[in-house]
């Protein structure tokens, strides 16, 4: 019966202690410090104009809304170290990728690349302002706990 071998696995694996929640955040860090080591020699070798373009447009936007999204999940089971950990990851990696556009922006003078820019620049922006917030409300409720 293929229903109890299942039922078998998944006991196994919540009598293990599985501390889930530290390694994702483990994998969240390691991802930004591989994007941010590869992604800074790209942005900084004009050789590499590729690589810098697919850090800005995917690698560090798709961190950021992950670390987001992940936050957010650990705030609404209430782990708010977690989840801080992970905004803050996330608002590391946006401060990041709106310092590279900024300069980006300064450098180029093709239209489309410079409008690129200015929507990836939109959509990063509304991914900080919603960080700040869910932070803000994770401080608030850790500071509600503590009173």
């Amino acid at each position: 019966d293929m229903s109890t071998n299942e039922n078998d696995a998944s006991t196994q694996a919540d009598n293990s202690s599985v501390d889930w929640p530290t390694i994702v955040l483990k994998h969240l860090d390691a991802a930004k410090n591989f994007i941010d080591e590869h992604c800074n020699e790209a942005l900084n070798d004009e050789g590499k104009s590729a690589l810098k373009y697919a850090a800005l447009q995917r690698f560090l936007p798709q961190l950021a809304r992950l670390c987001l999204k992940q936050g957010s999940h650990f705030a609404e089971i209430g782990m708010n170290e977690h989840a801080m950990k992970a905004l803050n990851i996330d608002l590391t990696a946006t401060n990041s990728c709106l310092a590279n556009i900024k300069e980006e922006k300064g450098r180029t003078e093709k239209k489309n690349e410079a409008q690129m820019l200015q929507n990836l620049e939109a959509d990063i922006v509304v991914i900080s302002i919603e960080s700040f917030y869910l932070l803000s409300t994770v401080l608030q409720s850790l500071g509600e706990k503590q009173e």
